[in-house]
């Protein structure tokens, strides 16, 4: 039985992100789709909720100097 639930961008359930959708377009796939995650977490034995951003690593400074020393 696994003990964690990754929560990341890929598949039918993925976030979306927008800067410029307003927050009802967006808060299906993001606000409610992390609450059932948490959830499904609580259901039974509680598991871990590992979240895999990628927009973390695309938006992040570190990214930008690396394609730039490129």
């Amino acid at each position: 039985m696994n003990n964690i639930l990754p929560h990341n961008s890929r598949g039918p359930s993925a976030t979306r992100l927008n800067y410029v959708y307003p927050y009802e377009a967006l808060k299906p796939s993001n606000v409610l789709a992390t609450q059932e995650i948490f959830h499904l977490a609580s259901l039974d034995k509680i598991k871990g909720v590992h979240h895999i951003s990628t927009i973390a690593v695309f938006e992040s400074s570190l990214y930008l100097v690396y394609i730039w020393e490129k």
